[in-house]
Protein backbone atom coordinates (compact mmCIF):
# COMPACT_ATOMS: atom_id res chain seq x y z
CA UNK A 1 0.00 0.00 0.00
CA UNK A 2 2.91 2.36 0.60
CA UNK A 3 3.88 2.07 -3.07
CA UNK A 4 0.28 2.79 -4.13
CA UNK A 5 0.10 5.82 -1.85
CA UNK A 6 3.42 7.31 -2.94
CA UNK A 7 2.58 6.78 -6.64
CA UNK A 8 -0.82 8.39 -6.18
CA UNK A 9 0.55 11.51 -4.54
CA UNK A 10 2.80 12.28 -7.53
CA UNK A 11 -0.27 12.53 -9.79
CA UNK A 12 -2.22 14.94 -7.59
CA UNK A 13 -2.34 18.71 -7.33
CA UNK A 14 -1.63 20.10 -3.84
CA UNK A 15 -5.26 21.33 -3.81
CA UNK A 16 -6.71 17.97 -4.95
CA UNK A 17 -10.10 16.95 -3.61
CA UNK A 18 -12.21 13.86 -4.04
CA UNK A 19 -15.92 13.11 -3.69
CA UNK A 20 -16.82 9.52 -2.95
CA UNK A 21 -19.96 7.56 -3.81
CA UNK A 22 -21.57 8.98 -0.65
CA UNK A 23 -21.01 12.50 -2.03
CA UNK A 24 -18.76 13.53 0.83
CA UNK A 25 -15.40 15.17 0.14
CA UNK A 26 -12.28 13.50 1.49
CA UNK A 27 -8.61 14.44 1.28
CA UNK A 28 -5.72 12.14 0.38
CA UNK A 29 -4.85 11.43 4.02
CA UNK A 30 -8.46 10.49 4.82
CA UNK A 31 -8.86 8.38 1.67
CA UNK A 32 -5.60 6.53 2.34
CA UNK A 33 -6.56 5.90 5.99
CA UNK A 34 -9.98 4.58 4.99
CA UNK A 35 -8.64 2.29 2.27
CA UNK A 36 -5.95 0.97 4.62
CA UNK A 37 -8.45 0.43 7.46
CA UNK A 38 -10.85 -1.41 5.12
CA UNK A 39 -8.12 -3.49 3.48
CA UNK A 40 -9.25 -2.12 0.11
CA UNK A 41 -7.69 -3.80 -2.92
CA UNK A 42 -8.33 -3.16 -6.59
CA UNK A 43 -8.05 -6.64 -8.07
CA UNK A 44 -9.01 -5.94 -11.66
CA UNK A 45 -10.37 -3.00 -13.63
CA UNK A 46 -11.56 -2.76 -17.22
CA UNK A 47 -12.32 0.56 -18.84
CA UNK A 48 -15.50 0.24 -20.90
CA UNK A 49 -15.51 3.78 -22.26
CA UNK A 50 -13.34 6.85 -21.87
CA UNK A 51 -14.09 10.39 -22.93
CA UNK A 52 -11.52 13.19 -22.79
CA UNK A 53 -12.38 16.86 -23.11
CA UNK A 54 -9.47 19.28 -23.29
CA UNK A 55 -9.29 23.03 -23.55
CA UNK A 56 -5.86 24.62 -23.28
CA UNK A 57 -4.54 23.80 -19.79
CA UNK A 58 -7.65 22.04 -18.47
CA UNK A 59 -8.85 18.52 -19.22
CA UNK A 60 -11.79 16.45 -18.03
CA UNK A 61 -11.58 12.67 -18.25
CA UNK A 62 -14.72 10.56 -17.83
CA UNK A 63 -14.26 6.81 -17.36
CA UNK A 64 -16.90 4.09 -17.27
CA UNK A 65 -15.45 0.89 -15.89
CA UNK A 66 -16.06 -2.54 -14.47
CA UNK A 67 -13.89 -3.63 -11.59
CA UNK A 68 -13.30 -6.32 -9.04
CA UNK A 69 -12.44 -4.99 -5.60
CA UNK A 70 -11.99 -6.32 -2.12
CA UNK A 71 -13.32 -4.06 0.61
CA UNK A 72 -13.65 -5.05 4.26
CA UNK A 73 -12.73 -8.61 3.28
CA UNK A 74 -15.59 -8.91 0.78
CA UNK A 75 -14.88 -9.36 -2.92
CA UNK A 76 -17.28 -7.43 -5.15
CA UNK A 77 -17.88 -6.85 -8.86
CA UNK A 78 -18.72 -3.20 -9.53
CA UNK A 79 -19.57 -0.96 -12.45
CA UNK A 80 -19.32 2.77 -12.19
CA UNK A 81 -18.02 6.04 -13.51
CA UNK A 82 -15.21 8.34 -12.53
CA UNK A 83 -14.62 11.94 -13.53
CA UNK A 84 -11.20 13.57 -13.20
CA UNK A 85 -10.48 17.25 -13.64
CA UNK A 86 -6.86 17.82 -14.60
CA UNK A 87 -4.76 20.90 -15.12
CA UNK A 88 -1.23 21.82 -16.13
CA UNK A 89 0.78 22.85 -13.10
CA UNK A 90 4.48 23.61 -13.39
CA UNK A 91 4.57 22.11 -16.88
CA UNK A 92 2.92 18.77 -16.07
CA UNK A 93 -0.60 17.39 -15.93
CA UNK A 94 -1.97 16.71 -12.45
CA UNK A 95 -5.36 15.66 -11.14
CA UNK A 96 -7.10 18.56 -9.42
CA UNK A 97 -10.40 16.90 -8.51
CA UNK A 98 -12.10 13.52 -8.78
CA UNK A 99 -15.58 12.22 -8.18
CA UNK A 100 -16.70 8.61 -8.32
CA UNK A 101 -20.23 7.80 -9.44
CA UNK A 102 -22.43 5.19 -7.91
CA UNK A 103 -23.13 1.94 -9.64
CA UNK A 104 -25.98 2.23 -12.15
CA UNK A 105 -29.21 0.41 -11.28
CA UNK A 106 -29.66 -3.04 -12.84
CA UNK A 107 -31.58 -3.17 -16.11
Amino acid sequence: MAVRDSSRKELLSPGWFYHDIDGMPIDLKGLTARQTRNGFKLINATVIREILYQYENTAILVLHERMTVEDKGVRKERSGSLIMVMGRENGRWVIQAESIGSEPPPR
